[in-house]
């Protein structure tokens, strides 16, 4: 049976982003993290690198090369959080240093 994998698409520091999604989320980890050892469209070698990850109980990958598809909102990874204490706790770390939307 095949495996379904969701993928990001990073323009540039994936590798911060994705320490940082799994330091949040309990049950997460950086799996692998590797560069492209022949030149691409998008670069030389070792310039596109790519990760293996896992939020919780699911399994993601992500690319970092280049503006070609810049990071977006048309993906989203939905939390189901125990409590207000935990949106909160989750909320306050994600928006830290940045802008995040908030929804409904």
């Amino acid at each position: 049976m095949a495996r379904v994998t969701q993928h990001l698409w990073f323009e540039k520091d994936m590798e911060a982003a994705l320490r940082r999604y799994v330091s949040l989320i309990p049950g997460s980890s950086l799996d692998w993290l590797s560069g492209l050892p022949a030149d691409t469209p998008s670069g030389p070698a070792g310039s596109v690198r790519l990760a293996g990850f896992t939020l919780g109980d699911q399994r993601y990958m992500a690319i970092e090369a280049g503006p070609l598809d810049p990071f977006n909102h048309s993906f989203s990874i939905m939390l189901e959080c125990a409590d207000q204490a935990e949106i909160d706790r989750l909320w306050a770390a994600l928006s830290d240093g940045g802008s995040i939307e908030q929804c409904g």
